[in-house]
């Protein structure tokens, strides 16, 4: 199955890539900034399932509105276009047209290894799931610290509402002025509490499948790097954990490093892990890595912030932590959470079921885990590239910048990996554009990156969440929600 599977990507690949091999605009030399390049009009693109306007939360002015979605959030190239017309064109000989039909046959195959091997695999793991969390609540280990959970979390909710009743301007994560904030959430032995937090939800975790699972209607929330007031605004625009909802969040990886409140970040997502196991889920990115986390600044503010031997011990329980956190988690059994991408994409959910834990960062650096490593760490190509690439274009795998190991992928690679696992689209996170809405789609519709955290490192973005509901009809829907940017400039 698995080398039927090789053959079939290795034959997409080569066949799309002839498509655009010729096409004089690959590759072409181009400094024009993405914010000023002409937008191309969306004619027949669909935005999948992406609804067609998204809702705007203004701090300052404490207001919500809905704005239609623009075309600038919806990444499409005129190739594309050009190669519409032509299969609309109906002409077999046509390459554009020829190329689409051996495409939609690739998806069907790859959906019948899905049913033949992936699903009933994925079933098989899912029934043993659940046997073991329901004789993992005979006896939760990780309620032990039940009472400090409770105040964290409750603390952390009271300064959701007064962040919402503030008068006067917004002002950005790195200026909110919060004397005596750790002891506020975390009572006077806050250094104790984070490790117990830690300690408790490494136990939890091990009680959950690599591959988390969660139902609609669920937030999913991108990049937050440590701004602690900004999680705290979607919290209060946008709606926060309830033991009487069904509402479900899920924090896409990178939780510190860089903000300036990056132990309160990391501290309450874990506090609201144990307080709602079922309900959050915390997933894995590049930054819950010890050398990031060396080199970005969260085991600084460790030492800074607690103490140099308190920090020391606080750092290393996170990471025990951080190498127990679930690598994906699949929303509704029709759409996949993770952080990075999907890498060559020569990979299944069952495949990610059977890796053990915890997962170390020497264990990603070994050859054979580098699609684990690229869950982390590649990207999508967009279909308006740029000068980036050479010729023969957005199809494929290419090398990333990141580094030697990461890649970048093309929509190709992710129609057939969604359709391989019985998907209708990828939520992504890992990067942001300078002056974006905090969310794109791109591939056709099947990739939606989102970021959560606003102001980002000067690049004057707004910061986004996804709410993802299903219709009537079964189908899924998602509406991003958008925490206007303070409106930073880089220095």
């Amino acid at each position: 199955m698995l080398a039927a599977w090789e053959w079939l990507q290795c034959c997409c690949v080569s066949e799309v890539v002839a498509v655009r091999a010729d096409d004089e605009s690959i590759g072409r030399d181009d400094d024009t900034p993405a914010a000023a390049r002409p937008i191309i009009p969306v004619r027949t693109f669909s935005y999948g399932h992406l609804e067609l306007s998204y809702t705007l939360f203004e701090p300052t002015l404490k207001s919500v509105r809905n704005i239609d979605i623009p075309s600038q959030a919806v990444r499409q190239s005129k190739l594309e276009f050009d190669q519409m017309d032509a299969s609309e064109s109906g002409a077999f000989g046509d390459t554009g047209f020829s190329n689409k039909v051996f495409r939609r046959w690739c998806a069907i195959i790859a959906g019948m290894l899905y049913l033949r091997h992936v699903r009933p695999t994925l079933d098989a793991h899912r029934a043993l799931d659940q046997r073991r969390w329901a004789k993992a609540q005979e006896r939760p280990a990780w309620r032990a610290c039940g009472s400090r959970v409770r105040q964290a979390t409750d603390a952390a909710f009271k300064l959701v509402g007064k962040l919402g009743s503030e008068s006067g301007p917004d002002v950005l994560d790195s200026a909110w002025e919060t004397p005596g904030l750790l002891k506020l959430l975390f009572g006077a032995e806050y250094a104790d509490t984070l490790m117990l937090f830690a300690k408790n939800a490494r136990l939890l975790l091990e009680k959950q499948p690599i591959l988390a699972e969660t139902d609609v209607p669920c937030k999913i929330f991108g990049d937050i790097h440590g701004q602690f007031r900004d999680l705290l605004l979607h919290l209060h625009a946008f709606g926060k954990p309830d033991e009487s909802s069904k509402l479900s969040f899920v924090f896409n990886g990178d939780f510190v490093d860089r903000g300036s409140h990056q132990l309160e970040t990391i501290g309450i997502l874990l506090a609201l892990k144990l307080r709602f196991p079922t309900k959050v889920w915390l997933v894995r990115g590049n930054h819950e890595d010890r050398g990031m986390n060396q080199k970005y600044g969260f085991k600084q503010e460790c030492s800074s912030r607690l103490g140099q031997g308190p920090g020391a011990k606080v750092f290393n329980c996170m990471h025990e932590t951080f190498d127990c956190l679930p690598f994906a988690c699949l929303v509704a059994n029709r759409a996949v959470v993770l952080h990075g991408g999907i890498g060559q994409g020569g990979w299944d959910f069952a495949d990610l079921r059977d890796v053990p834990r915890p997962v170390r960062p020497d264990k990603l650096e070994v050859q054979q885990n580098q699609w684990l490593y690229n869950i982390l760490w590649s990207d999508p190509i967009p279909e308006d590239h740029g000068e980036d690439l050479p010729s023969p274009g957005v199809y494929g795998v290419h090398a990333s910048s990141r580094s030697s190991k990461a890649c970048r992928f093309g929509s190709d690679l992710t129609g057939l990996f969604c359709a391989r696992n019985g998907l209708d689209f990828i939520i992504r996170s890992h990067s942001i554009q300078p002056e974006s809405l905090g969310f794109e789609v791109m591939h056709g519709g099947k990739l939606i990156n989102v970021f959560s955290a606003r102001d980002y490192e000067g690049t004057n973005n707004d910061g986004a969440i996804l709410h993802v509901q299903r219709l009537e009809t079964g189908k899924l829907t998602v509406r991003p929600e958008v925490l206007k940017k303070v409106g930073s400039k880089a220095p």
